[in-house]
């Protein structure tokens, strides 16, 4: 989406393009981190609780 608007800005103002890697890391690393966040917090939950007691209180 950058580099559609640097097109876009080219032909006014020359400056040069460079790839924002520091925003592409810290997106990467930040959805990584929330997909795992959510994985673990109910694994945690499900490994205290004890299954036949659960299964008891369903039925």
């Amino acid at each position: 989406m950058s580099y559609l608007l640097y097109n876009q800005i080219n032909g006014i103002s020359i400056f040069p393009w460079t790839m924002p890697w520091n925003c592409i890391i810290i997106a990467i690393t930040g959805a990584i981190s929330i997909g795992l966040l959510s994985i673990i917090v109910p694994l945690k939950r499900i490994k205290n609780d004890n299954i036949i007691e659960c299964i008891r209180i369903e039925e």
